[in-house]
């Protein structure tokens, strides 16, 4: 970053000079007046750029974000206030914003040119579409020049603001909604919890507030109530980032794999947040797989893993050997969270293996609506018919329209289940 500015010197006057002294040769060797006359005025805007002194000004800019932590695929407007505290005018003040180079501008732009008066300021607006990942500004910089333009300087100014798009718990409130990703879960063994799960045969040990009184008036049987236990739930989420998920049809430009891997962190903590044991594989990086648990240091672990993941995996695992090894590796008892843009049948084969063996399986598919070629608009054909039949299997799948916040569409589908 250059802190100090660089003053360089055109050759604008230099010109000007040579016009100067042709028109007086001309003027001498015709013995006209005229040519001497144009002498003047040029005499004079060369000896003003000599006589007069060029200090570059003091200039500080500030950049404000529409917000610092949007989630991936959000426009962010942009403003930069460029300050002049010094006491010179500034007629041709010109700004070129140091946009992230991985972020697109989709309106305005991030040049400006402005004049500003001395203590006055002047700012200018562009629009940025947020990606996945903790994003800095390149240095800002800065060009003025003189009155007669025959002096140029430029610096670059730091200005610090970064754009941070990856999942802060802090930030979404996610204690508020952990219950919202336990309607996701299936918790099918009967305990001492507090939801209604099934009534058996009444034995001299259960206690006389578990006897369903009601049927006991009304047919004589005694019976004993059950309910959901309270037990926390043990869920693996597999993220779908195999070669073929760095695509995208939509004009965000965010691709499968960054949605997805997006969407398996948020889960992450809103099922830590309700005090589930969680673990996570990523499809497409081998043996890239923490198994469930609890506790901060497990929690920590996983983040770290959401904040390395970058892209697309190279590896196309086959659905069959993964579903197996899983079932064979974690406990009869292990849900599964798939979340997939089910672009294959492979998906759609994992899914339907791992509910063939009796798991609890909910895929979370994103969903970029908009397809704007005939080519798009046939695999997105493709994913629907896949949809039908993993639902037809008895999976359950949350179809996420990735225009809505997920948290909105977790509310959606399974805010009536909690």
């Amino acid at each position: 970053m250059n802190d100090e500015w660089t003053v360089e010197t055109g050759r604008r006057t230099e010109g000007a000079a040579i016009v100067g002294l042709l028109a007086v040769a001309a003027g001498t060797a015709t013995g006209t007046g005229a040519a001497l006359f144009l002498v003047v005025p040029i005499v004079g805007f060369v000896l003003y750029d000599r006589l007069t002194s060029f200090t570059p000004p003091n200039v500080v800019c500030e950049r404000e974000l529409e917000t610092a932590h949007p989630v991936p695929g959000r426009e962010v407007t942009v403003t930069l206030t460029v300050h002049n505290e010094s006491e010179q005018n500034l007629p041709d003040l010109r700004i070129v914003d140091g946009v992230p180079g991985s972020l697109t501008v989709v309106s305005g732009s991030p040049r400006a040119g402005l004049s500003i008066a001395p203590g006055d300021s002047a700012s200018f607006e562009y629009t940025i579409r947020s990606r996945r990942g903790s994003f800095s500004f390149e240095p800002t910089t800065v060009i003025t020049r003189n009155v007669s333009g025959s002096r140029r300087a430029h610096r670059t100014l730091q200005v610090e603001s970064p754009l941070d798009c990856r999942v802060r718990p802090e930030s979404y409130a996610l204690d508020n909604h952990a219950s919202l990703v336990t309607g996701m879960l299936d918790t099918a063994r009967g305990g001492s919890g507090v939801e209604f799960h099934s009534t058996r045969e009444y034995h001299a040990t259960d206690p006389a507030s578990r006897i369903d009184w009601r049927r006991l008036a009304r047919s004589g049987e005694l019976t004993t109530v059950t309910y959901r236990e309270s037990d926390a739930a043990t869920v693996q989420i597999l993220v779908d980032r195999r070669p073929g998920t760095d695509v995208s049809y939509a004009p965000s430009g965010l691709t499968h794999a960054e949605y997805a891997t997006y969407a398996a962190e948020m889960v992450a903590e809103m099922l830590f947040e309700a005090h589930h044991r969680v673990g996570v594989s990523t499809l497409g990086d081998g043996s890239d797989v923490r198994l469930p648990s609890s506790g901060e240091d497990h929690r920590l672990a996983l983040r770290r893993l959401f904040a390395a993941i970058d892209g697309a995996g190279t590896k196309r695992p086959d659905p069959t050997a993964v579903a197996d090894e899983l079932v064979e590796t974690l406990p009869n008892h292990t849900q599964y969270t798939l979340i997939s843009p089910i672009q294959d049948d492979s998906i759609v084969d994992l899914a339907t293996r791992l509910s063939a063996y009796d798991r609890s399986v909910v895929v979370l598919s994103p969903r970029q609506p908009r397809a704007e070629t005939d080519g798009q608009r046939i695999l997105l054909a493709d994913r629907a018919l896949r949809i039908d039949d993993l639902r037809r299997s008895g999976v359950t799948v949350l179809d996420w329209d990735t225009t809505e916040p997920l948290r909105m569409a977790l509310e959606h589908r399974f805010g009536g289940a909690v």
